[in-house]
């Protein structure tokens, strides 16, 4: 990142570029290697560059530690009102101007600049004042501040902007006039910080979401926008297989199986595009590498790491046919979609017409779907894609996603809702009538019957699996829970009429019955549900019951 920066401000121009990227990608990251490339604090300590590319470029060393570097992290910024993002923004510009203070002292200060930042640090500055803070900021830079040698710094400061977005993963659904108004302090900075400001040399802001045509940035003419399908930003974030390979051959003891562990790794966290380049989730493998338990699968580092409240309200928001369509990409490995992708997608606007285009659009900036383009990519135009889940990391994390919304719209409908009421007789009554509906091979055996029920609850965003090794033997079907909303585990066993030697839906529940007590199927939370299925070609008969002895009616009669 660092080479084609210095190459444009060789050239005079001021730089200023926004970088989307899902989380944990290295955002931050490159932001900390732009601070202490460019920052004028870090003159004269150890290089941290030797063997990098921008070492071989010995023409961009007057570029070298010869700025002022201000740093700003929008994260904590509240979304709740116009007020509290006003608030929020004091807090952030506050904090800025008490580490400028910090990293360069106050030898460089004129009484009047003193008193100046005392105001700003103590938060009693105006409104406008905060609007108009970076302008101002950079100005004091520019006009006073000296090197470790007492030369006067004479380069505009660099500004660094991080997390730009992460207010809108705390929105809900809000009408786009009503969201345009609470982000108004925040764009309104932004055009100062940016857009007015003649003091600055290079700008950089990142965040996950585009968020044009909302007013954040569209009032900033002269930005360049890279999202995850732009080609000339795909190797700066993400490590392929040649980083890999050479962190697995830098921290795994010798002697080790390389070669599985690199299998590991990439089986575990490879498969985003970004651009035309499939890269590892960083973190990830980070995290994994830094464990060195190598002798263990590598773990998930995906799910809890970012509040998903505004993905939730929005699929929460689509209609169930198209929440089905979507959840269908957990069913099968390598299952893809061809979606047309909007990297502008104006986010609030998708409340309004939740399509699929708009809805992966999200899911793939946030990173639970791989997006690999199957055309040219033209700037921020919509390019057709071939969307799918991106690792086997992501997949639990997208189910939850998808459960966690689809969990809310259970209750009251259908076989599920009859399911985890615990009303068998209802229970049975949907599900036949599900059954009904559907043309099937005569006779089905108890393969099938477990594959069409394993993959129902899939195709509902659960989580299931077959012939789980369950106490002392395989439960047929196992559906995991959702503690977060109430969702029990399920432990499910089928018997079939012609395992049973009868037709009589009764006895053959009653052997399935058997099978629980003989074989002990169940789990370690007393709360879930197990159920016995009794089924016969299109007609079953289900009993419900949970671990700690609670029974379903029908079940009990």
């Amino acid at each position: 990142m660092l080479v084609p920066l210095c190459e444009e401000m060789s050239k005079g121009t001021v730089p200023l570029h926004m970088y989307a990227r899902s989380t944990r990608f290295g955002k931050t990251l490159n932001q900390s290697m732009i601070d202490r490339f460019f920052n004028v604090a870090y003159a004269g300590e150890p290089d941290v560059f030797d063997g990098l590319e921008i070492s071989e470029h010995r023409e961009f060393d007057r570029f070298r530690n010869r700025y002022p570097v201000i740093r700003l992290d929008l994260s904590p910024m509240n979304p709740k009102s116009q007020d509290s993002m006003r608030e929020s923004l004091r807090s952030i510009v506050s904090k800025t101007f008490l580490d400028v203070r910090s990293a360069y002292g106050d030898e460089w200060m004129s009484p009047p600049i003193i008193r100046r930042f005392d105001a700003f640090s103590d938060g009693t500055v105006s409104d406008t004042d905060v609007v108009l803070s970076m302008e101002a900021l950079c100005g004091h830079l520019l006009g006073s501040l000296r090197d470790r040698s007492g030369d006067r710094t004479v380069s505009k400061p660099v500004i660094l902007v991080d997390e730009y977005d992460a207010f809108m993963q705390k929105v809900g659904k809000i009408p786009s006039p009503e969201f345009e108004d609470v982000a108004k302090p925040l764009a309104e900075f932004m055009v100062s910080a940016f857009k007015s400001n003649t003091c600055y040399s290079l700008g950089i802001m990142t965040g996950i979401m585009t968020l044009s045509r909302t007013g954040i940035l569209s009032g900033l003419n002269n930005i360049t926008i890279h999202t995850f399908l732009d080609e000339g930003s795909s190797g700066f974030f993400g490590y392929d297989d040649r980083e890999v390979r050479s962190l697995v051959d830098a921290c795994v003891p010798e002697g080790s199986d390389k070669e599985r562990i690199m299998g590991d790794i990439k089986g575990m966290y490879d498969g985003y595009v970004f651009g035309k380049r499939e890269v590892c989730n960083p973190r990830s493998v980070n995290k994994y590498l830094s464990r060195r338990k190598f002798d263990e699968p590598p773990g998930r580092f995906w799910n809890g790491i970012r509040d998903n409240s505004f993905l939730n309200s929005l699929l929460a928001s689509a209609p169930e046919p198209l929440q089905d369509e979507i959840a269908r990409l957990t069913m099968e490995d390598g299952r893809t979609k061809k979606v047309l992708i909007d990297q502008a997608v104006v986010y609030q606007d998708v409340y309004k017409d939740p399509t699929e285009s708009a809805l992966c659009s999200c899911l793939a900036m946030t990173g639970y779907l791989r997006a690999a383009p199957l055309e040219p990519v033209n700037k921020l135009d919509p390019v057709l894609c071939e969307v799918s889940l991106p690792s086997r990391e992501v997949e639990d994390a997208y189910r939850d996603l998808i459960v966690k919304v689809r969990a809310r719209k259970i209750r009251g409908t259908g076989f599920l809702d009859a399911l985890y009421s615990k009303d068998s007789e209802r229970a049975t009554d949907e599900f036949n009538a599900h059954l009904r509906s559907m043309s099937v091979r005569d006779p089905w055996g108890h393969r099938e019957y477990k594959e069409h029920l394993c993959m129902y609850f899939r195709e509902h965003a659960f989580r299931a699996k077959a012939e789980r090794d369950s106490g002392n033997g395989f439960a047929d079907v196992v559906v995991e829970g959702d503690a977060d909303h109430g969702i029990p585990a399920a432990c499910i066993e089928i018997t079939t009429a012609e395992e049973a030697g009868t037709r009589d839906l009764e006895a053959v529940e009653t052997m399935c019955w058997r099978k629980f007590e003989d074989r002990r199927y169940g789990m370690e939370d007393p709360g879930c549900l197990l159920v016995a299925f009794a089924w016969d070609r299109l007609c079953c008969r289900i009993g419900i019951r949970t671990k700690d002895g609670g029974t379903g009616p029908f079940a009990n009669r």
